[in-house]
């Protein structure tokens, strides 16, 4: 039922709902939930309101918006403020050139990677346990052990990406709090008579991000044991002197049928001398 033969090939479906395979699965839907979120996140949100008193004692409501994206290097932040022209009394929308002096890149890029490469890694090895971790072939119990160590590896360095980029994150938030105090600078010809109020954008979905992050970290220890259980350490713990068991026993068996001869020493003989030649 489970196992079908396509060509050449033996394909074991049975691996699909088994823990490893349904792991590797939940490993795949995790990974792309938590690397698209933090891949696809933008902010428009960021802004800070103030009244200003224009040139006819007119007071008008001001916004400098904030805009930051994926994947948070410093020419990714825009400030978008209102600019007055004073010949005809209109307000034109501009961008503030100012220098942001953070860059929040390498965290969100590595943690992205790191989903990207999870999802790679759980679709790749689906079809690797269904078709050649059987005794069809020689070499499955070698795959089983380099899986083994290479998700072990993968499970650290996964581990250190959700701690840089949830670091990060919340330096991230701090940041633009910071800066939307500060871009009042940016206005022309305009000036803030009121102390200026800013709400800062909704980090829901990086939030999320992390969240289905270590998820994805989580199962990929779980999954560990499972694996381990198909490797050689696991099945034969004493695999590896097993030959030298075998080729000792053999020379101590060869040494029983064929003993060496023992070597028979001759004793030295005393010539005696009759009674007759005495005399």
């Amino acid at each position: 039922m489970w196992v079908r033969k396509i060509g050449p090939l033996e394909v074991n479906f049975r691996v699909t709902v088994e823990p490893k395979g349904v792991l590797r699965i939940v490993i795949l839907v995790l990974s792309i939930i938590a690397f698209s979120l933090t891949a696809g996140f933008s902010s428009t949100d960021n802004t800070e309101r103030c009244t200003a008193s224009l040139d006819d004692d007119t007071n008008v409501t001001i916004t400098i918006t904030l805009e930051f994206a994926y994947s948070f290097h410093s020419e990714r932040f825009d400030v978008i403020y209102p600019s007055y022209n004073t010949t005809n009394g209109s307000f034109v929308e501009s961008r503030c050139e100012t220098d942001f002096d953070r860059n929040y890149n390498s965290g969100a890029e590595f943690f992205v990677a790191m989903g990207i490469l999870s999802m790679l890694y759980s679709l790749g090895s689906l079809p690797v346990y269904m078709v050649f971790l059987n005794d069809q072939w020689s070499y499955s119990k070698w795959i089983a052990n380099i899986d083994f160590f290479a998700s072990a590896v993968f499970s650290f360095v996964y581990f250190i990406a959700d701690i840089v980029w949830s670091a990060q994150t919340a330096a991230l938030k701090n940041y633009v709090d910071d800066e939307l105090e500060r871009r009042s600078s940016c206005l022309v010809n305009l000036v803030c008579i009121n102390r200026p109020i800013h709400s800062t954008d909704s980090y829901l979905k990086l939030d999320i991000s992390l969240v289905f992050g270590w998820l994805t970290m989580v199962v990929w220890v779980a999954i560990l044991w499972f694996l381990f259980k198909d490797t050689t350490i696991f099945k034969d713990p004493r695999a590896p002197w097993a030959n030298y068991k075998k080729r000792e026993a053999g020379q101590s068996s060869s040494v029983q049928q064929n003993p060496v001869p023992e070597t028979v020493v001759p004793h030295p003989t005393v010539e005696t001398k009759s009674d007759q030649e005495l005399l």
